[in-house]
């Protein structure tokens, strides 16, 4: 029973995809994956976890390009404490990271905001990669705050993710926020500035994320790519703040 005033991830996205199940949660150039199969996929997800025994507080690595699949998977390992890897780490680093994660605290059963829902690593560019214990009360407050601050309607936003999704700045604002509160999102798996516009112009993008060196790059599209921007309201970068698109 959960006594916190602050629903763990899995009430909160049943929730949403209750109120919104027939609305696009995932966007593609061709195609739109609704609320209602992310709820029933990610079900399907968890119930596979569990017939091979894993059960909470048990870790699940999470090895997976931007796809519907992450989100699908991500929400479906969550309850179990999922721990997302970087993609761009060398073999021995994961494998570092995977024997680091069995080796945490056991956590209890998930039953209020204050049970673990994620571990994060860092880039470990000081030493080894670093496990980031997060609570859901740590994600869902993370999620509301970024609705206030950024002003998300929901059912208007479509957030285009082509930073990795695996990182924290992709996984709460770009991931777990849409997913959360009702809003859409559309993944890429890698960053081309081509490739950005036309997905951009395809889903009807209303928000980017990025960072600083993809907004270098960016700022060299050509005009008739810089028309492809139009459903733009504004961009947010992780390391400089929101910077409005003209």
């Amino acid at each position: 029973m959960n006594t916190d005033q602050t629903p763990t991830i899995p009430q909160l996205f049943r929730a949403t995809a209750a109120a919104r199940g027939d609305q696009p949660a995932i966007c593609f150039v061709d195609r739109e994956v609704c609320f209602g199969e992310i709820d029933r996929a990610s079900d399907g997800i968890a119930a596979a976890l569990a017939g091979r025994g894993i059960g909470k507080g048990d870790r699940v690595a999470l090895y997976c390009i931007n796809s519907e699949q992450f989100a699908i998977t991500y929400l479906g390992i969550i309850k179990a404490g999922a721990v997302p890897v970087n993609l761009l780490l060398n073999p021995r680093e994961i494998i570092y990271i995977l024997r680091d994660a069995g080796g945490e605290p056991p956590t209890p059963e998930i039953d209020s905001g204050e049970d673990l829902a994620a571990i994060l690593y860092t880039s470990g560019t000081t030493g080894h990669p670093k496990g980031a214990m997060l609570t859901h009360r740590n994600l869902v407050s993370n999620t509301r705050s970024v609705m206030r601050a950024m002003a998300f309607e929901p059912g208007r936003e479509r957030l285009l993710v082509v930073l990795p999704m695996f990182h924290s700045f992709a996984a709460t604002v770009g991931t777990l926020t849409p997913l959360l509160h009702g809003l859409s999102l559309a993944p890429l798996p890698k960053f081309d500035p081509a490739l950005v516009c036309d997905a951009i112009e395809a889903t009807g993008a209303t928000i980017f994320l990025g960072v600083p060196s993809m907004y270098s790059v960016l700022l060299r599209l050509s005009d008739a790519q810089v028309a492809q921007w139009k459903s733009i309201r504004y961009c947010i970068s992780g390391g400089g703040g929101r910077c409005r698109w003209r």
